[in-house]
């Protein structure tokens, strides 16, 4: 093939390729859906780049009822006190809940509000994640966890503000999240945009932080704005679900899925001093295709029996999901 009909088929296949991108031909499209994925893996692809089922979207009423028995099943043998649980399939498919307005203690899944509320500060004022804090606050003036971060700040040490969102919802530190706390009243308007910040996202102050009570399916709207691009802008809410994709813990929803499967969530727990406990874990599952929103709330009396329940609740809808595989 000499060189002027190389050319002529290069010249055909631009040609081609322009008229087919200005007719919104099927393959182009989905050339261009394909590339647009690449570049959003956790925020809603639907809304960004286009998509098609992969799983049955016929109701879950059986399931709600299989997951009803569970709870109180769980109760009846003494794993839990209580319990919530709320589903969605997030792509324009059903949801259903148990027990989904029981209210409990959020403990670290205020986390997740704290920092979002930073990350949007950044939005409109860049720069701000970059300042740095000198920690200072002594290890015995901090709550203890019963599921400690593996990695822990060192007194004295200086850390950007960006870093401590990664301490934050990876590790959640509470070290970490009370820096931020305390850091919030030396940003303009800091204290009313914290308390506009929890209100916006549903989740209003009490007394203090870490006094507020939510249910499952108010939590959980956290995760349909971060996912549904609705409260940051894609970039970051793309961010956020990255580092929750990256929180380290091996309990509640991670358990109940796949190795491999990325589950973006944040896990909570709160003690009381009459030896109730409270464990909550609530995120994105991303089953292959079509990812879904599970959120489960428990009380009771052991620490490990209630992460137990979480994570047999992850799996019973992980299964759930992959039977109605098309």
């Amino acid at each position: 093939m000499n060189k002027y009909k190389v050319i002529t088929l290069c010249i055909t296949a631009l040609v081609l390729i322009f008229i087919g991108w200005s007719l919104d031909w099927p393959i182009l499209s989905k050339i261009q859906r394909i590339s647009c994925e690449k570049d959003y893996s956790l925020v809603n692809k639907t809304i960004a780049c286009g998509g098609s089922d992969v799983i049955k979207k016929t109701g879950y009423t059986k399931t709600r009822l299989n997951m009803v028995d569970y709870v109180e099943k769980s109760k009846a043998d003494g794993t839990i006190t209580n319990a919530s649980v709320y589903f969605r399939d997030l792509e324009h498919g059903p949801t259903f809940g148990v027990n989904e307005y029981e209210v409990f203690a959020p403990a670290s899944l205020l986390k997740l509000p704290l920092a979002i509320m930073y990350i949007k500060i950044n939005e409109e004022k860049p720069g701000l994640l970059t300042h740095s804090v000198v920690y200072t606050i002594p290890p015995e003036g901090v709550a203890p966890q019963p599921f400690s971060p593996s990695k822990n700040l060192e007194v004295g040490k200086s850390y950007s503000l960006e870093t401590l969102i990664f301490h934050t919802l990876v590790y959640s530190d509470n070290r970490a999240a009370e820096i931020l706390i305390s850091f919030i009243d030396k940003v303009e308007h800091g204290s009313e945009i914290f308390d506009q910040t929890f209100q916006e996202l549903g989740v209003a102050r009490g007394g203090g932080y870490g006094d507020e009570s939510v249910s499952v399916r108010g939590y959980a709207s956290l995760f349909l704005l971060l996912y549904n691009i609705s409260y940051l802008n894609p970039e970051s809410s793309e961010k956020v679900l990255t580092l929750l994709t990256k929180v380290d813990v091996d309990k509640g929803l991670v358990n109940g899925v796949p190795a491999g499967v990325q589950v973006a969530h944040k896990f909570g727990t709160r003690g009381f001093s009459d030896d109730t406990k409270q464990f909550h874990d609530c995120g994105i599952v991303y089953y292959p295709g079509n990812p879904y929103l599970l959120c489960v709330m428990s009380r009771g009396h052991d620490w490990d029996q209630l992460a137990g329940f979480v994570a047999e609740v992850s799996r019973m809808m992980y299964e759930e999901v992959d039977s109605r595989r098309l």
